[in-house]
């Protein structure tokens, strides 16, 4: 039987022919223990999000503990150029469904860390999840790559600016 390291290997092996771009950090301590393991993903804006201002999306998923496995998902506001509440929801609804699927999969034993099954499950849920919080998202009329007029969708990052009076 592999161990939780080995399969991680092979699953990001997966992910880098299904996706592309894929970046493993472990951690280097003394003691050889690698965790935290950062691992950095670069989703790209599927077709039938073109009409989305948004091309792609940055992943960090952070490896906490690899028996039971334990795994955060991170939505960088700033590298994304997204409002705070968008990466947000962004994250727990990635992190949800990933929690669900290693429960799911790893009922008994450790058997995979679903790393392929996710980033294709965010490929296909790419519009959902970024217009996940509908008020950070304003459409307009735009242009499609053909020189068409379509209606496209902004993020809008909502700024608090003060304004004083002075007499």
């Amino acid at each position: 039987m592999e161990g939780p390291l080995q399969i991680l290997k092979e699953e990001s092996l997966k992910v880098k022919e299904l996706i592309g771009n894929i970046k493993i950090k472990p951690t280097k301590n003394q003691d050889k223990n690698p965790l935290p393991i950062h691992i950095y993903i670069n989703i790209s804006q599927p077709d039938d999000a073109l009409a989305y201002d948004i091309n792609e999306i940055k992943l960090e998923i952070i490896i906490t503990q690899l028996e039971p496995a334990q795994l955060l998902v991170k939505v960088d506001p700033q590298l994304n150029g997204l409002p705070i509440e968008l990466s947000t929801a962004m994250e727990k609804m990635i992190q949800k469904q990933w929690d669900y699927s290693l429960m799911k999969k790893n009922n008994q034993e450790f058997i995979s860390w679903m790393f392929p099954e996710i980033m294709k499950w965010v490929k296909l849920r790419f519009v959902k999840i970024i217009s996940c919080v509908p008020d950070c998202l304003e459409s307009y009329l735009g242009t499609s790559a053909a020189g068409e007029s379509m209606r496209r969708y902004a993020v809008i990052i909502k700024s608090n600016i003060i304004s004083i009076n002075i007499r």
